[in-house]
């Protein structure tokens, strides 16, 4: 069985891999709005409400992606090291 010391541990880190995953996200996603939001009173052309979206899916992707690989990175860990007891 997990000891709670080792459960908190593992929970500690994936939300350190959570946070860091959200980061990166978050700055690619807002590296796509940036361009949209600083044209002043000129609306944006075509090839920046592209770039945007696109910045905008890759983020979330990122964020998705990466938070579920830290869960799988992280429970397959514990897993081995309770199977090995």
């Amino acid at each position: 069985m997990v000891t709670w010391g080792r459960a908190f541990r593992a929970a500690v880190a994936y939300v350190a891999y959570v946070i860091l995953w959200y980061i990166v996200g978050l700055i690619i996603t807002f590296a796509g709005i940036a361009p949209m939001t600083t044209r002043g009173p000129v609306p944006p052309g075509p090839a920046e409400i592209l770039f945007s979206i696109i910045c905008l899916i890759i983020g979330i992707a990122i964020i998705v992606l990466g938070t579920t690989a830290a869960f799988f990175k992280i429970l397959p860990e514990i897993v081995a090291e309770e199977v090995k007891k």
